[in-house]
């Protein structure tokens, strides 16, 4: 779907309907497995030489976990704001696109923001790590609570116990009398 500049007047309410196949071929990120649906409401509103968009999508994925790498389903809300202009003088704005087409490829913009807004860590709810015989998966939150129970703490630690001789007095001392000899004689 293109959205041309020379077409948008005010305001105006789309409802959009995603060709689910538009996005599997647009798709290169190996945690999205597939596109199942997509569609939602564009509403756009143009003022002087900007459109204003808002995305207000719906996408059903089948994505992989980040815990046991299997896919499951999972449903991506997204609710959007991007400013385009097709005007050079109007993109002086950080938050303003420009857009050196006269139109706005939508399936690109809705593709963009599934994929930017598309958690790191993305899992299955109640989920558990795996493990096998030799080998078991922590979370991070779980590996840090075993160590403070087991506790292992800072690597550091182990030196706590070590006598550098930084609480030897007479060490200290005799350093600074040794300076403020020094000091004394250049003066004379």
């Amino acid at each position: 779907m293109r959205l041309s500049f020379f077409n948008i007047q005010k305001k105006e309410t789309f409802n959009y309907k995603g060709n689910p196949k538009i996005y599997n071929d647009l798709n290169h990120t190996k945690n999205i497995v597939s596109f199942n649906s997509v569609g939602g409401k564009i509403l756009v509103e143009r003022v002087e030489e900007v459109c204003i968009i808002r995305f207000k999508i719906v996408a059903n994925l089948t994505v992989l976990s980040s815990v046991s790498n299997e896919p499951f389903s999972y449903k991506e809300k997204i609710d959007e704001v991007l400013c385009y202009t097709n005007r050079k003088s109007y993109a002086t704005a950080d938050y303003i696109i420009l857009e050196e087409k006269d139109y706005i490829e939508i399936e690109d913009v809705v593709y963009s923001l599934l994929v930017a807004n598309l958690p790191i860590k993305l899992h299955k709810r109640f989920e558990t790590y795996p493990e096998g015989e030799n080998y078991k998966v922590y979370s991070e939150d779980d590996y840090l609570a075993s160590k403070e129970e087991s506790g292992e703490g800072n690597p550091f630690d182990a030196l706590k116990d070590l006598d550098l001789g930084e609480n030897n007095d007479d060490s200290g001392e005799e350093s600074l009398e040794i300076a403020s000899e020094s000091e004394e004689n250049k003066e004379n």
